[in-house]
C-alpha cells in the first residue's frame, strides 16, 4: 500500500500544505521520508495476548474479562495444558462471545515453560503480551505501555501489585520500584530476575529468536536476559496488573529463606552456563559471566568463599540494584554476604538433603519442563 493510499485526504495536489506545484511522486517521496523520521509506534491492532491455562477455573473468568477489555488487541491466543476442572468450558464460553479468542489444547501436558513457548509460536501480532490465568489487568494496561514506549526497546515491562483477598481500589503512582531492570546490560539480570512474565510486552520476532526457551530457568528470566542481549528493555514505573497470591500459583515459593537461597543459586548457575555460550554477548559481558560462573563453581566444598564475597562486594551496584547504581556500603555488605551464604548453603543442601532447583512447574507438580 502506498503512502497516498494510507493518507487518502492527500490525493489532491492542492491539499498538500497549500502548494499546487507538487506532483504525486514528490508527495509520495516526502511522505515516505517523513514517516522514516519517526520510530514505529505500537499499533494497538498489532498486539497479541498469549494466555496459558491449567486448572484455573476459579479465577479465569475475571482475568478473561480484563483481557477482552483491553483496547485494540488483535487476538487473544489461549493454550490450555490439559485442565481437568472447568477451565475449558469457561474458555469456550468466552470464545463464543469474543471472536478474537483462539483456543488450543495440548494433547500431552507441556508444563509452564513449553506451554508459553507454544502460545508465543501461535500469535500473529508484531508484539505479544504474556498473561497468567489468575491475574487482573488494569483497563488501560496495554494502552499505557504503548503510550510510554520509547520507540526503540524490544521489551517493555511494568510494576506488578501483589494482593490477597479483595482488589484494592487505588494504587500509588508512580510505583517506586527502583530496582526493576531496564537497558541492555545483561549483567544486571544475572543475580535475580526482575522482568516478570505477566508484565511483559515484547516484540514477537525477538522473543522467537530465544526459542526454544532454556527450560532450566523460568521463561520470563530467559526472555528478559535475551531481550537485553538482542536489544533494549524499557521499564514503566506503574502498577498495571494485580497479581493474585494464592496456594496454587504456577510459581509458588515455599520453604525457608535459606532453601530459597539454595534454589536461586542453582538457577543462577544454570543460567550462566547457558548464557556464556550465547554469540550475542559482548566480549565484556562474556568475560564477566565466565568469571562469575567460575567463582560459583570453584567455591564448592570450601565453606564461605572470600573470593566470591569480594566479587559480590565489588560488583554489588551491578548485581543487586537492577539499573539503579545507588547502594549504601551497609546494604552492599549485607547483600554480598547473603549471596555468598546462598552459594554455601546450596552446597550443604547437595551433600546433605539433596535440595532441588526451583525449575518452572505448576504448584501442584503438574507438567514436565
Amino acid at each position: 500500500m502506498s503512502c497516498i493510499q494510507k493518507f487518502p485526504h492527500l490525493r489532491g495536489e492542492n491539499n498538500f500544505r497549500g502548494c499546487r506545484l507538487l506532483n504525486r511522486d514528490l508527495i509520495e517521496r516526502w511522505l515516505k521520508w517523513r514517516l522514516s523520521q519517526f520510530p514505529e509506534k505500537l499499533r494497538m491492532n498489532s498486539i497479541s495476548i498469549a494466555l496459558c491455562t491449567y486448572n484455573g477455573a476459579r479465577y479465569l473468568g475475571e482475568q478473561l474479562r480484563t483481557l477482552c477489555a483491553q483496547r485494540g488487541v488483535g487476538e487473544i491466543v489461549v493454550v490450555d495444558d490439559g485442565s481437568t476442572d472447568g477451565t475449558w468450558t469457561i474458555l469456550e464460553d468466552y470464545a463464543r462471545q469474543d471472536s478474537r479468542i483462539s483456543l488450543y489444547g495440548n494433547a500431552v501436558p507441556l508444563g509452564v515453560t513449553r506451554n508459553f513457548e507454544r502460545a508465543i509460536s501461535l500469535v500473529r501480532g508484531t508484539w505479544v503480551a504474556l498473561a497468567d490465568q489468575d491475574d487482573i489487568w488494569l483497563p488501560e494496561k496495554l494502552a499505557r505501555m504503548c503510550t510510554a514506549w520509547d520507540g526503540q526497546s524490544c521489551l517493555i515491562h511494568h510494576a506488578t501489585h501483589k494482593f490477597q483477598g479483595s482488589v484494592p481500589a487505588n494504587l500509588p503512582s508512580p510505583a517506586g520500584e527502583v530496582r526493576k531492570f531496564f537497558g541492555s546490560d545483561v549483567r544486571r539480570l544475572l543475580y535475580r530476575n526482575t522482568v516478570v512474565g505477566h508484565t511483559v510486552l515484547v516484540r514477537t520476532e525477538v522473543v522467537r529468536q530465544l526459542m526454544p526457551f532454556f527450560a532450566a530457568v523460568p521463561h520470563d528470566w530467559w526472555i528478559g536476559v535475551g531481550a537485553a542481549m538482542l536489544g533494549r528493555v524499557q521499564y514503566v514505573d506503574e502498577y498495571l496488573v494485580h497479581c493474585r497470591i494464592h496456594a496454587t500459583n504456577a510459581y509458588h515459593a515455599a520453604g525457608s529463606r535459606l532453601q530459597r537461597l539454595r534454589m536461586e543459586h542453582d538457577l543462577r548457575v544454570r543460567l550462566l552456563q547457558e548464557l556464556v555460550q550465547q554469540p550475542a554477548l559482548s566480549d565484556a559481558q562474556r568475560t564477566f559471566i565466565r568469571e562469575y560462573l567460575n567463582l560459583l563453581q570453584n567455591a564448592a566444598g570450601r565453606g564461605f568463599s572470600r573470593r566470591l564475597w569480594r566479587f559480590y562486594a565489588r560488583h554489588a551496584a551491578i548485581l543487586f540494584t537492577g539499573a539503579d547504581p545507588k547502594l549504601s556500603w551497609v546494604t552492599r555488605l549485607r547483600k554480598s554476604v547473603t549471596a555468598t551464604i546462598g552459594a554455601m548453603e546450596r552446597r550443604r543442601g547437595k551433600s546433605g538433603h539433596g535440595a532441588k532447583a526451583a525449575v518452572p512447574r505448576y504448584a501442584n507438580g503438574h507438567g514436565k519442563v
